[in-house]
């Protein structure tokens, strides 16, 4: 997955998942569950996508901005050696949308998330490092 706060990652992963059964690793309940720190997270994610995929059994979703092609290149070479292919689902919600759904989302939840400059931010990060070929056998635009 690949896309800003708010563009819609976690719902088209649970949606992916039920459909195939796919695992998916999100650093953000990864750091609810285990109360670490972020470099450890994504460190964390990695042994659990390698493992996952190393056992065969299941496809992984990483469930994740990926906003910088170097992070997303740390969680690929995770995976790529057990994968059949390694899919990039982009989702390409427009910044207004983004932050709607974030402050819907603040609405719910208890606990205060990321500000608005956080996710524009992020946002125009993803613009900058938009992913290619390169990086994915197949994008898949949402």
């Amino acid at each position: 997955m690949v896309g800003a706060p708010g563009s819609g990652k976690s719902a088209k992963a649970r949606e992916m998942a039920n459909q195939t059964g796919a695992l998916i690793v999100c650093p953000d309940t990864l750091r609810e569950n285990y109360s670490t720190d972020d470099s450890n997270i994504f460190a964390i994610a990695r042994e659990i996508i390698a493992f996952t995929l190393k056992n065969g059994k299941r496809d992984v979703i990483l469930d994740c901005t990926n906003t910088s092609r170097k992070y997303r290149a740390e969680m690929i070479a995770a995976g790529k050696p057990h994968a059949k292919k390694v899919v990039c689902v982009h989702m390409d919600t427009p910044l207004e949308e983004c932050l709607r759904r974030h402050h819907d989302r603040l609405l719910i939840l208890e606990k205060p998330t990321l500000t608005d400059e956080r996710i524009k931010e992020m946002y125009l990060r993803l613009q900058e490092n938009l992913p290619t070929q390169e990086e994915f056998d197949e994008i898949i635009l949402v």
